[in-house]
């Protein structure tokens, strides 16, 4: 519960980071919803057995970690530089 206390009083100084994880966040709950409904619907009307079901969302957490592994060794992107309104020829 600590770490949660830690990562909010991070975040409230910080706006745009605010802002990126609130959209982030709202996406999230957008997407996992009808993802879920989806295969399991899609499950019923294949007459695939439970298990392919869990398979199918295994994948999804294999695909997603790996994913997180593979971000997680991507060194650091240096910042853009500030763009100026007179930045085009």
């Amino acid at each position: 519960m600590t770490q949660l206390r830690d990562g909010l009083r991070y975040l409230r100084g910080r706006r745009a980071l605010v802002r990126l994880v609130v959209v982030i966040g709202l996406g999230e709950m957008c997407f996992s919803g009808p993802v879920g409904t989806a295969l399991v619907l899609l499950t019923g009307e294949r007459g695939w057995s439970p298990g392919t079901l869990s398979l199918l969302l295994g994948a999804f957490s294999v695909a997603g970690a790996a994913v997180g592994i593979a971000l997680s060794a991507v060194p650091r992107v240096p910042a853009p530089a500030p763009s100026s309104p007179c930045a085009w020829p």
